[in-house]
């Protein structure tokens, strides 16, 4: 073999292995590009009212807050006339 056919056989199998992954790089590229088209899944919804569950939540916190301020203040007034009882997650 002579220098020459070397350098030959080396300049094509150097295109050939640039080749390859320019073809790759340009097809994962379409890949991504195409994720777009993909309709996402999204969760359905829960079907309940967050207003009905507000509206219990509110007074209970409201009732919480108070009584923990009258047990920091130690008064026995009746600027608090909420008292908490419990407390029960449903």
């Amino acid at each position: 073999m002579t220098f020459g056919e070397i350098l030959s056989r080396a300049a094509v199998n150097t295109c050939l292995g640039m080749g390859t992954v320019f073809v790759m790089l340009i097809l994962i590229s379409a890949i991504i590009f195409l994720f777009k088209y993909i309709p996402e899944k999204t969760a359905p919804t829960p079907e309940t009212e967050p207003e009905a569950a507000d509206a219990e939540l509110f007074p209970a916190i409201i009732a919480a807050v108070l009584a923990a301020s009258k047990k920091e203040a130690d008064t026995e007034d009746e600027a608090y006339p909420y008292v908490v009882r419990s407390i029960k997650r449903r």
